[in-house]
């Protein structure tokens, strides 16, 4: 048998070391990254059991600004507990905080781009992935995040008397959008 030298070993084509194949992966951007993640949402928002919509389908500004922070909490409750509405006990079933985020991330991309409001920004959305990142870590949970009924929040809002801006501008947008009669 021949001895090998060091200069044997090297690779003829100095612009393969490290790869196992030929081609070169070409890093994705972020709406490549998110494109998945919007058509899935997309079609739990309009009530597609066990469908996507296709790749490269494009949502109209009209669609994606139907999108409310309620809507985003029911699919990623969805996502991590199997249902819209868990209780208190529930146990983390499905996807994890992390991956909740992504989904959070990609769904506002599409907002951005398209200059509308963002319901990701929502205090419900954060701390559901807060709720269920304590749940991962074993911490107590917090309380679940039930989406309620607008005429519920009016409702309770009229018991009290005084309310926080937050709900006199979230009573707003919901009579302007024609969910509470004025």
């Amino acid at each position: 048998m021949s001895a090998e030298t060091p200069e044997s070993k090297q690779p003829a084509d100095s612009s393969s070391v490290g790869t196992t194949s030929s081609k070169k992966r070409i890093p994705k951007t972020p709406g490549e990254q998110y494109e998945p993640r919007i058509r899935e949402f997309m079609a739990y928002f309009h009530d597609i059991p066990g469908k996507k919509y296709p790749k490269g389908h494009e949502f109209s500004a009209d669609e994606l600004a139907a999108i409310t922070a309620e809507d985003i909490c029911n699919f990623l409750n969805f996502k991590a507990f199997g249902t819209t509405n868990p209780d208190a006990n529930a146990k983390v079933t499905g996807s994890r905080s992390c991956v909740l985020a992504f989904h959070k991330k990609a769904i506002s991309h599409f907002l951005n781009r398209n200059n509308l409001s963002n319901p990701t920004r929502s205090h419900l959305v954060k701390e559901l992935i807060e709720r269920v990142a304590d749940l991962e870590k074993g911490k107590t949970p917090r309380t679940p995040i039930v989406v309620r009924e607008p005429a519920a929040v009016a409702a309770a809002a009229a018991r009290v008397g005084t309310v926080s801006n937050n709900i006199q501008k979230l009573l707003r947008k919901w009579r302007q959008r024609g969910f509470l009669s004025e």
